[in-house]
């Protein structure tokens, strides 16, 4: 797994995916929200869902192939 974070993430979808955790977006309920984050990271909140988008798919796909 950390190989595809490491080798198939692209360096945005990694930097989108850690303001997102250490945000609180994937917490229940959420301490922030897709457009918080992407404020943060100065990135529309349509750039930072699909960064996001795109990344878990990459390591869901990476995942389920492993299993």
């Amino acid at each position: 797994m950390a190989d595809i974070f490491r080798e198939e993430l692209t360096d945005r979808q990694r930097l989108t995916l850690r303001a997102c955790l250490h945000g609180g977006y994937f917490e229940s309920p959420r301490r922030s929200t897709a457009t918080e984050v992407a404020d943060a990271l100065s990135l529309t909140q349509t750039t930072v869902s699909q960064h996001l988008r795109n990344a878990q798919r990459k390591l869901f796909e990476g995942m389920f192939e492993q299993l």
